[in-house]
């Protein structure tokens, strides 16, 4: 945590970006003068998309607190990010015992799992991806999301150690609460909380098979499963589906509702290569320079990515009795992405919906080098691949927020990696203007009105980019 508040201490003077604008710097119902409830409901109920009154009633209060300095703003977004780190490690502790406890391991075995939980927390601190839920103000609602998710995860994970421990009914209240709670906390921060039933789902489907004390299936766990998940998936489905395959749906997108779903593998596969092998040339707020797939081969690589990720599917569930660490870490990646890269219309590309979907990546990839279940020899090279990854996160990240630190050069720097973004040539042209001043003949407008050129002449280019 320490290590991780340094890396993004210089990132933290930076200024607001994109999104940041409508929901909280223009945005006049959170800026609040008193704690009272009247102002307090205007801002929990004032988000530009859906109702997120946790997530904006946190922004009302910097602001009261504050004021629009966006320096407090990405601090309390560190704290976020360190709190949900502690939870990670918690659930995952928790996670890794009662595996254990099921297979009667000993004290050495404990050691090994506590090693993995701290090495997975560790990396996904420092993981580069996670950027721009901290740096990013208005993602404060992804982080805050998984606050809900994490502690509803590890309340589950002890109310089922409760249960296996032979004290059956206070042990499923337990992990009823703490999915209502998690659920109710998250999804008023972000709607992406409501994923947290499936995620515990897959922990029983890879991990703990809904076995009861003597090693049965649990009827009232499937039960509860059957209430907090199936039903409320069934339902939202059966309302949402009609409204995505009206064309209206996408109407202000320019892609079809194939199109997107032709896509998202291509997404997906970045995703992966964005969290092991980041590149600080590639990852950035804007991806709207995203390549649109027309078809299986068009481009090439959509056909690839779907048999690839169906081959990684097809793995998880191969090896889900022999490695049920690795098949929940990929089933995880796959459930993050369930209301992103499906159906509804939203945009193709944002590296913040990686926030949860990292540690199935991460658990998966450390389970392979450092689960003692595992066997895998070399234990030098499993050391030193670690060591290297999370050296490799840690120096993306410093750099990430290096840049991140000013926003002219942050600017500059994205229109130039990504020429094809229409939103990062306009964001630079913009923040060329304003350091400008506004004075005709200065050096600062003269490369503004290139890159506005620039932006002019891409496809699906407008009068707003």
């Amino acid at each position: 945590m320490l290590v991780t508040a340094c890396v993004y201490w210089q990132g933290l003077r930076g200024s607001y970006e994109f999104d940041d604008y409508p929901n909280i710097v223009d945005n006049r119902a959170i800026h609040i003068t008193a704690a009272n409830p009247a102002q307090l409901a205007g801002a929990a109920m004032s988000s530009t998309e859906f109702a997120r009154p946790v997530s904006m009633t946190s922004f009302a209060l910097n602001y009261l607190w504050t004021g629009l300095d966006p320096w407090p703003m990405k601090f309390t977004n560190l704290l976020i990010h360190l709190l949900n780190g502690g939870l990670l490690y918690g659930m995952l502790r928790a996670l890794l015992r009662l595996r254990d406890e099921r297979a009667g391991a000993g004290s050495e075995q404990d050691a090994s799992s506590q090693r993995l939980a701290l090495l997975v927390t560790a990396a996904w601190l420092l993981l580069p991806l996670n950027l721009t839920a901290v740096l990013y103000v208005v993602q404060r609602m992804e982080s805050l999301a998984q606050l809900g998710v994490m502690g509803g995860l590890w309340g589950y994970l002890y109310g089922r150690r409760r249960m296996l421990a032979g004290d059956r009914v206070r042990g499923l209240a337990i992990c009823s609460l703490s999915i209502l709670l998690g659920l109710v906390l998250g999804a008023a921060s972000k709607e992406s909380a409501v994923l947290l039933p499936f995620y515990a789902f897959l922990v029983e489907f890879a991990l703990l098979r809904f076995a009861n004390q003597e090693g049965r299936t649990d009827r009232m766990l499937l039960g509860l499963h059957g209430l907090l998940l199936f039903l409320p998936a069934m339902l939202g489905l059966g309302w949402l589906l009609p409204q995505m395959l009206q064309p209206a749906a996408y109407a202000p997108r320019p892609f079809t509702l194939a199109q997107r779903l032709l896509t998202e593998p291509r997404v997906l596969v970045d995703y992966l290569h964005w969290t092991l092998l980041p590149d600080p040339r590639v990852l950035s707020l804007y991806h709207d320079d995203q390549t649109v797939s027309r078809g299986l081969l068009d481009p090439a690589s959509t056909l690839g990515s779907i048999l690839f990720l169906a081959a990684l599917m097809a793995v998880a569930l191969w090896v889900r009795k022999r490695r049920p660490l690795l098949a929940l870490g990929i089933l995880w990646f796959f459930a993050a992405h369930l209301l992103t890269a499906t159906i509804v219309p939203l945009e193709l590309v944002y590296e913040h919906r990686n926030y949860f979907a990292s540690i199935g990546v991460l658990l998966a990839i450390f389970s392979l080098l450092f689960d003692s279940q595992v066997d895998l020899q070399l234990p030098i090279v499993r050391t030193a691949i670690a060591g290297l990854l999370i050296v490799l996160f840690a120096s993306v990240t410093l750099l990430r927020a290096q840049a991140w630190a000013d926003p002219v050069a942050l600017a500059v720097r994205e229109a130039n990696l990504h020429p094809l973004s229409t939103r990062a040539n306009y964001e630079a042209a913009r923040e060329l203007v304003i350091v400008s001043n506004y004075k005709v003949g200065s050096p600062e407008l003269a490369m503004a009105r290139r890159y506005l050129d620039r932006a002019s002449r891409l496809p699906g280019s407008s009068t707003l980019f």
